[in-house]
């Protein structure tokens, strides 16, 4: 004998479509809202296992640094210019690049609900900023040529 479902479709619905809106948001937070709105009570358990039936899983946020609209444009249109760029133009580039390590550990860890490869959808990212303390700037370069 099986027990009848204590949640509705509506009421599944309702809790999906509060993770979806906004990511980060905590199952205990949910579940607290969930019943002052419906005469049902439930437990923040239970909206986990409703979460995980759809596929949304508990991830760690990955962190990405902050581009504006503006900027975004300006990048698009420098890629578009150098498309049509001849060879011999790129033997006089030389490509730098810069990575940052943390000596004591992370900046700290962001949990997401989200669905397998919806990691870098905006609602899943966690924004970063450069100065932070302890860290290691290392660098790098490439070119064409020896």
């Amino acid at each position: 004998m099986v027990r009848p479902a204590k949640l509705t479709k509506r009421d599944q619905k309702f809790i999906i479509r509060k993770f979806v809106k906004n990511p980060p948001l905590s199952a205990l937070t949910v579940y607290g809202e969930f019943n002052e709105k419906f005469s049902t009570s439930i437990s923040p358990e239970t909206v986990q296992r409703v979460l995980r039936a759809v596929g949304l899983n508990g991830r760690s946020a990955r962190g990405k640094f902050f581009v504006s609209a503006k900027n975004r444009m300006l990048r698009l249109s420098f890629a578009k210019s150098m498309l049509n760029k001849l060879e011999t133009y790129w033997n006089n580039v030389l490509f730098a690049d810069e990575s940052k390590f943390n000596i004591f550990g992370s900046d700290g860890r962001i949990m997401v609900w989200r669905r397998r490869n919806e990691e870098l959808n905006p609602k899943n990212l966690v924004g970063t900023v450069k100065y932070g303390g302890g860290s290691v700037l290392v660098c790098g370069c490439m070119s064409a040529t020896d």
